[in-house]
């Protein structure tokens, strides 16, 4: 094609804007929706997703507040405490999630998922819920969704692998585990919950 027309989003975003800085002339219709600005670094671009997940997670305590009754607190703090307390309860002691159990890397991607989408908002309600009440497979349903996995057990794309292949050759910021290490309060004051 003489012109390339383009959906990108998330990281696809940074693929396009890459394309279009390389070929300017060759680019035709081109949508980037929840663009990843491309200067960053890897450490860079996950503080600020942390932190959006952070805001993400308030806006969705706050709705619940908001509605009355929230079943995680009567406050947007208390909420979000309830919330952090459930992540280290199962960091603890996984969860039961049908013939699966729920770890803390899971709940992560099931506490996450929904968070992208407002009208996604009820199944985090559901999934909490039912984690409160010691049941981790609508948590795990989320996380698998996140994933790419089947509910049969195998992975439709391959989302997973892909993205840290392409975050570790598209980035070369990489960090020693020692200067992980330096950066977790920078995380914990971000991003508390994440």
């Amino acid at each position: 094609e003489d012109q390339l027309d383009y959906f990108g989003a998330s990281y696809g975003t940074q693929l396009g804007s890459t394309y279009a800085e390389l070929y300017p002339d060759r680019v035709g219709r081109f949508v980037l929706d929840g663009a990843i600005e491309p200067g960053l670094s890897v450490l860079e671009a996950n503080l600020a997703q942390a932190k959006g997940f952070e805001v993400a997670l308030r806006s969705y305590v706050e709705n619940c507040v908001d509605e009355g009754s929230c079943f995680l607190g009567d406050t947007v703090d208390e909420g979000v405490e309830r919330v952090q307390k459930l992540m280290a309860d199962i960091d603890a002691e996984p969860l039961p999630a049908g013939d699966r159990e729920l770890t803390a890397g899971n709940a992560l991607y099931g506490l996450i998922t929904p968070l992208y989408v407002e009208s996604y908002w009820p199944y985090l309600t559901d999934a909490l819920q039912a984690a409160l009440k010691g049941d981790g497979s609508q948590l795990m349903s989320l996380s698998d969704n996140y994933a790419g996995r089947d509910p049969e057990g195998g992975y439709i794309n391959n989302t997973m692998e892909a993205n840290w292949a392409i975050n570790c050759l598209d980035d070369s910021s990489g960090l020693s585990p020692e200067e992980v290490r330096k950066q977790v309060p920078a995380f914990e004051e971000a991003a508390p919950t994440f």
